[in-house]
């Protein structure tokens, strides 16, 4: 279950909501295609086509944060990609998203794909809690922000609690 979907069904336990850098299963986000197809050649090419993936090229631009990256990437065994995939929750998070109530912060990378971009849009206009403010943007970072661009990140989610 994620983010969305436990503030959806359990909103009493939910003050704030932070989503960042947020994915959805959503029809437009074809994102991990490349990796899902690599599965097929096995864990050390599924493990490639993640570093390789245009998710995660403004990250492994940056030495420290490339280097974090693949000590993570290489410690994971990948088992959910080689699992039989089972039907998503239902309701969904897509379906749950406009029964939010909690104060939302939706951030992105500012170089976050396109469709990231497009889902955190979304998020903040359907999301009733959601801030009514542009989303916010994370400079300088794309879609692991908060580790590429990590003071920066603190402070937007800083100011949004603090409120």
């Amino acid at each position: 279950m994620d983010a969305v979907q436990f503030a959806g069904l359990h909103p009493e336990r939910v003050q704030r909501l932070v989503l960042a850098d947020a994915w959805l299963p959503a029809p437009q986000m074809a994102t991990w295609q490349p990796i899902r197809q690599a599965r097929s050649a096995g864990v050390e090419a599924t493990r490639a086509a993640w570093l390789g993936d245009r998710l995660l090229a403004p990250a492994l631009r940056r030495p420290d944060v490339s280097r974090r990256i693949r000590e993570i990437v290489d410690a994971n065994d990948l088992s959910i990609w080689f699992r039989r995939v089972q039907p998503a929750p239902e309701p969904s998070a897509l379906d749950l998203a406009p029964t939010v109530t909690a104060p939302t912060l939706v951030a992105v990378g500012e170089l976050d794909l396109p469709e990231f971009h497009e889902l955190a849009g979304w998020l903040q206009r359907t999301i009733p809690g959601a801030l009514r403010y542009p989303v916010a943007a994370i400079p300088n970072a794309g879609h692991m922000a908060p580790m590429e661009e990590p003071a920066a990140f603190n402070a937007v989610v800083a100011a949004f609690l603090e409120e």
